[in-house]
């Protein structure tokens, strides 16, 4: 376990979450806002043994886990820590279509703001978000994320908004 909060338990992925990882990640109106477009069946294979090997790796630069439901242990979504090209520390939320509206994304959120300043040696983490993406920025507001600016995302094509969240505020 990494981590825990009132309704949710968050986990190392394991290749038993395959299923619902590849719905999540071939559902289009989930992938809408991140990559732009659903992913296959092998993407999917490919994308959750990669994030499995970075469990292994020393430099910590990519950290995605399973979000389980406590009471039913079904499979939310994942949350993820990335460095990004400019080594500032992204968090990342994704949940099967059936979990959204349900608050999960705010109380992932606040738990990964405590272990991303656990394991890495910065004073703020960022959030990237698609200017389209309401839920997404509610859910980044409600945390207590800070608006910085928008620019444009050469590699998604899109306007973005970027949030920070300070650990001394």
């Amino acid at each position: 376990m990494i981590f825990q909060t009132e309704r949710l338990l968050i986990r190392k992925l394991t290749k038993a979450d395959f299923d619902p990882f590849h719905e999540m990640q071939s559902d289009s109106s989930v992938m809408k806002f991140t990559t732009g477009k659903a992913q296959t069946l092998e993407e999917n294979k490919t994308d959750l043994q990669y994030v499995m090997d970075c469990y292994e790796q020393e430099n910590l630069d990519l950290l995605v886990w399973a979000v389980i439901e406590q009471e039913t242990k079904d499979f939310a979504g994942t949350a993820a820590l990335a460095k990004t090209k400019n080594n500032e520390i992204e968090v990342g939320l994704r949940f099967l279509k059936q979990h959204w509206g349900k608050g999960f994304g705010s109380e992932v959120l606040e738990g990964l703001t405590k272990i991303g300043f656990q394991l890495f040696d910065v004073d703020e983490l960022f959030g990237f978000v698609d200017t389209r993406n309401t839920g997404s920025i509610k859910i980044l507001e409600r945390t207590g994320f800070r608006f910085k600016e928008t620019r444009f995302n050469d590699e998604f094509q899109c306007q973005e908004h970027v949030y920070t969240f300070s650990k001394n505020p």
